[in-house]
């Protein structure tokens, strides 16, 4: 990713990217959202400016990760609606503010095995 001070997540093609950069230092201008595929979905973003960090008051951050086998963290929170109707491993990421307040999170499902392979290949 280079080196942004931001937070984002999007998804395109059915994958997703985190990105969390902010360190003690948030954050960059948004001048560059425009160059993101026009098919990607945009589900968060930190960074300068009104729209995506009102008031400034976000000044750094990090992420946290929380991953947890066979569905054990539906017992913390449940933020998809697409989640598989098995149990299975998932993965909680918190973008979080310098103070360590969450800003925004959602739960992420392994990819199917025949887009993994797709991938691979």
């Amino acid at each position: 990713s280079g080196h942004d001070h931001c937070q984002m997540h999007i998804q395109h093609h059915n994958m997703d990217y985190i990105l969390t950069g902010t360190g003690m230092e948030c954050c960059y201008r948004a001048n560059k959202i425009q160059s993101l595929p026009k098919d990607a979905e945009l589900h968060f973003l930190l960074a300068q400016g009104p729209k995506y960090n009102p008031h400034n008051a976000v000044t750094g951050g990090f992420a946290s990760l929380e991953v947890y086998a066979g569905g054990d963290s539906e017992k913390h929170r449940n933020t998809s609606s697409s989640a598989p109707a098995t149990p299975t491993t998932t993965m909680l990421v918190t973008f979080r503010d310098q103070k360590g307040s969450s800003l925004y999170h959602t739960q992420l499902y392994p990819r199917p095995k025949s887009q993994t392979a797709a991938v691979s290949s």
